[in-house]
C-alpha cells in the first residue's frame, strides 16, 4: 500500500514539473511540499534563507494562512533552486517560494525597494538600448542580454564576428528577456513582454536562440516554446575557440544557478578552460549541486546579509584560488569578495585577465558602451528586418517618455566617465 502511494507521488511530481513555473499557483505548490516534506534537513543546513525561517514543510503550512505581507518573505529567497535539487522526497521549495512571490505581487503590487532593479529592466527594453537586425536567410539569433554589452561591449562585437564564420546570416537581438519581472512575480508584465519578442521572433522566421547569459538562456529554454535555445559557450567548445595565447594555472568554476541542470553546458565550460590551458579544481558546490553566488532572486535587495551569505560560502570553497564563471552577473557579485572572471574575458584576454588587468566597464558606463554597441550593430550588420523596441513596451510602471529620458541621461553620464569611447 506504501508502494502504491510513494509511485503516486511520483507521479503527481512528474506531471507538476512538466507545467512551466507560470502554469502552476501557489496552493498546488504548498500542497506539493506539505505532502512530501518530512523535515530531513537537507536544504535547510544548505541555506541561510531557511535556516532563519524554517523547513520548507512548515514554511507551506504558514503559508496557507498568510497574509499577503507576510508571503513577502518569498523575497528573501534566492529561488536558486538548490533547495529542490537536494531533496530526496521530491519538493520544490524553490517552485512554492517562487509562487508565494507572484501572490504577493497580485496583492500588494510592487515593492519599492526593487525600484533600481525595475528601471534596470525598463532600460533595457526601451527603444534606446534594443535592436534587432535579422539578415535575409536569417533563422538563428545571438542574444547577448542585458549585462555582457554593457560590461564587455568590445568581447560581444569580437563574438558575434566569430560566430558568424560559421553561421554566416546570424541575427543580433539586443533586448531584455525581463526575467526580473518575472522572479518579482510581475507575471502579467513578464508574459506581455517576453511574449511580444517571443512571437516577433517566430513571426520572422527565428528557429534557434543563442545566449550568452544564463538567466536569458532559463527565460528561453522555460518560455520560448518553437524556439532552440543554446548558450554560446556550448557551440564555441564544438565549433572553435577565436585565436589567443594560451596560459596556465589552476582555477575554480562557479555554475551559475539558472544552468544547475545543464550539464553540457558545465562541460563546455570546463573544456574552454582546458583548452586555454588551464586546470580545473573541484569543489564541493558545483554543476548542479553549484550555490547561488548572492545576486539570485533580488535578495540583495531585501536582504543583504542574506545575500552575502552565499558569497562567503563560495570564497571559502575555493579556498584563495582564482575563480572563473560564465554569468556576467555572478562575476560581479563574487567579485566584490574574491577574484573573479568571465570566462569570454579569458577567452580573448587570457593573460591580462589572469593578472587581474581587464576591469569590465562599471555603471553607467555600461548604458553608454550598450549605445555604441547598438550603433555598431546598425552601421555593420546589413539587415532586411530592422526594429527598436516600441515605446508602448518597456515602461516597466514607468512612462515610457520617462524611462528613455533616464537612459538618455545615464548614456551621457557614461559617456562623459569614459571619455565618450566608441566602438571601432
Amino acid at each position: 500500500m506504501a508502494t502504491m502511494k510513494n509511485d503516486a507521488h511520483l507521479e503527481m511530481i512528474r506531471m507538476e514539473r512538466k507545467l512551466s513555473p507560470l502554469e502552476r499557483d501557489l496552493p498546488s505548490a504548498l500542497k506539493q511540499v506539505n505532502d512530501l516534506c518530512n523535515d530531513c534537513g537537507a536544504c535547510v543546513k544548505n541555506c541561510a534563507f531557511l535556516q532563519k525561517y524554517g523547513s520548507p514543510g512548515q514554511l507551506a503550512k504558514e503559508l496557507a494562512n498568510a497574509s499577503a505581507a507576510n508571503l513577502s518573505m518569498a523575497y528573501e529567497c534566492s529561488l536558486c533552486g538548490l533547495c529542490t535539487t537536494l531533496c530526496p522526497q521530491g519538493c520544490d521549495p524553490s517552485g512554492m517560494f517562487f509562487q508565494a512571490r507572484r501572490r504577493a505581487n497580485r496583492d500588494i503590487g510592487d515593492d519599492k525597494r526593487h525600484g533600481v532593479l525595475r528601471n534596470y529592466e525598463a532600460q533595457g527594453t526601451s527603444s534606446r538600448f534594443t535592436w534587432y537586425a535579422l539578415p535575409q536567410g536569417c533563422d538563428t539569433i545571438f542574444f547577448p542580454g542585458c549585462n555582457i554589452p554593457g560590461s564587455r561591449p568590445e568581447i560581444v562585437k569580437l563574438l558575434f564576428l566569430h560566430m558568424q564564420q560559421f553561421i554566416p546570416k546570424l541575427g543580433i537581438v539586443m533586448d531584455c528577456c525581463c526575467k526580473p519581472s518575472h522572479d518579482l512575480g510581475r507575471t502579467d508584465f513578464f508574459r506581455e513582454m517576453f511574449g511580444e519578442l517571443r512571437s516577433y521572433l517566430l513571426d520572422n522566421g527565428i528557429q534557434k536562440v543563442l545566449c550568452a547569459c544564463p538567466n536569458c538562456f532559463k527565460v528561453f529554454s522555460t518560455y520560448g516554446d518553437g524556439l532552440e535555445t543554446e548558450m554560446v559557450y556550448t557551440l564555441l567548445d564544438e565549433k572553435g575557440l577565436p585565436h589567443a595565447e594560451n596560459v596556465s594555472g589552476e582555477v575554480c568554476v562557479h555554475d551559475p544557478c539558472p544552468l544547475r541542470n545543464e550539464n553540457e553546458v558545465h562541460d563546455a565550460a570546463r573544456s574552454i578552460l582546458q583548452k586555454k590551458g588551464l586546470e580545473i579544481s573541484r569543489q564541493r558546490r558545483e554543476r548542479k549541486k553549484t550555490m547561488c553566488c548572492g545576486e539570485g532572486g533580488a535578495v540583495p535587495c531585501i536582504a543583504p546579509d542574506l545575500a552575502k551569505k552565499w558569497s562567503e560560502l563560495r570564497v571559502k570553497d575555493i579556498q584563495g584560488r582564482p575563480l572563473v564563471t560564465y554569468c556576467a552577473g555572478c562575476a560581479l557579485f563574487l567579485g566584490r569578495h574574491t577574484p573573479t572572471h568571465h570566462v569570454l574575458d579569458i577567452l580573448y584576454k587570457p593573460k591580462e585577465t589572469l593578472e587581474g588587468r581587464v576591469k569590465p566597464a562599471p555603471s553607467p558606463i555600461t548604458y553608454w558602451n550598450r549605445a555604441q554597441l547598438k550603433k555598431w550593430f546598425q552601421k555593420n550588420l546589413p539587415a532586411k528586418i530592422e526594429r527598436e523596441r516600441s515605446p508602448q513596451y518597456g515602461a516597466s510602471n514607468e512612462g515610457a517618455g520617462g524611462a528613455g529620458f533616464k537612459g538618455a541621461l545615464y548614456a551621457f553620464a557614461g559617456g562623459l566617465l569614459c571619455g565618450f569611447k566608441k566602438i571601432k
